[in-house]
């Protein structure tokens, strides 16, 4: 495993309090609906991929990933613009601008500061920022006819600048310029079930007027991945054999021909894999992406795989999931206890454990 996540630490979790996580190899966190565990692990994608979503980021104070190998870390801290600094809101205080409530107006979009930051070179920039709106805003565009501040004028334009303003990936970048050279990477490889099921009933029309899933579409995608690989053959053998164990049950065998997925149902009858059912189709898709995720050893983070598979297939999905790749790190949100069986209850996370005030 090229890059092994140490541990999490997610600051003012949903205002209720701090994660402290140490991780595993595998990883299975489960709790009640509600408690945040698919959320966890959008944080810990968005961190790791350097993705800015303001829904997801807005929902704690900041995020941090450990890293094993060479004692580095991958650190990703959200801030609201107003938190970068309480000089940033004082100057506007000190304009006798004190009636605007300016915090309402930076919540819109957080700014993204990645990797170990230098408080020096943070305040260099926040000095920037400052005095380039103060000038903007203290102009004679504000004042009446006698000269003082106009205060409604200069609130309706201060929301739309502000807004605007940090719309704009300038300020983040500035700041991710700081850091680069210290990042740490590492490849994601993500499975929501619940994006899989609205795919596998979401169809698009091909050219030659026939309808595809978009699952299918992913489907051929990505198992396009791993008939590209130097590995192929290897691949193909593991994806064919945790097939198979899966299919057994339904005296279905997967071969495959012309690069495409077949499966045999019996009486010398042929079908391809767009014929399967839905939670068929996306036990295949599950696969692959766990098998695309040991070409570069991606951590592999799973979204309540168990929604579309019967209780026998929760049972065995880890041990397969293994099988088919045992390098890569995996973290499994899940509300189902069968994912645990067959020797994995070591893997268990209470979210309870985990989150402290």
């Amino acid at each position: 495993m090229s890059q092994k996540v140490k541990s999490i630490f997610i600051k003012n979790f949903f205002d209720s309090g701090n994660v402290y996580w140490d991780l595993k190899d595998v990883n299975v966190l489960v709790g009640k609906n509600g408690s945040g565990k698919s959320t966890i692990l959008q944080l810990i994608k968005s961190t790791v991929r350097d993705e800015y979503d303001y829904e997801v980021l807005s929902r704690c104070a900041g995020v941090q990933v450990y890293f094993e190998s060479q004692n580095k870390s991958l650190e990703n801290i959200f801030f609201s613009p107003e938190l970068l600094s309480e000089k940033y809101t004082n100057a506007y205080v000190e304009g006798n601008f004190s009636k605007l409530k300016y915090n309402i107006l930076y919540n819109e979009n957080p700014i993204k500061i990645t990797g170990p930051v230098v408080n020096d070179q943070i305040n260099d920039i926040n000095n920037k920022i400052i005095k380039n709106e103060f000038d903007f805003f203290n102009g004679d565009t504000f004042k009446d006819t006698n000269g003082n501040i106009n205060d409604e004028k200069l609130e309706k334009a201060f929301k739309v600048y502000f807004k605007e303003s940090f719309k704009n990936d300038t300020v983040i970048k500035d700041i991710n310029k700081l850091i680069n050279t210290n990042k740490v990477k590492l490849n994601v490889e993500y499975i929501s079930t619940i994006n899989m099921t609205a795919n596998s009933i979401s169809n698009i029309q091909k050219s030659d007027g026939s309808f595809a899933s978009f699952l299918d579409y992913e489907i051929i995608e990505e198992f396009n991945k791993i008939l590209l690989s130097e590995n192929s053959k290897e691949y193909t053998k593991k994806l064919i054999d945790s097939l198979n164990s899966m299919f057994k049950e339904s005296n279905k065998n997967v071969f495959i021909k012309n690069n495409k997925l077949y499966f045999s149902i019996g009486n010398g009858k042929n079908i391809e894999y767009r014929s399967l059912s839905s939670g068929e189709r996306q036990l295949i898709y599950i696969f692959i992406k766990v098998l695309n995720a040991l070409e570069n050893n991606a951590l592999i983070l799973m979204d309540e795989p168990e929604i579309s598979l019967h209780l026998s297939w929760q049972e065995k999905l880890i041990t397969e999931i293994r099988n088919l790749n045992n390098k890569s790190q995996i973290i499994i949100v899940t509300h189902s206890p069968a994912i645990l069986m067959n020797g994995w209850m070591d893997s268990f996370v209470d979210i309870k454990n985990i989150i402290r005030i």
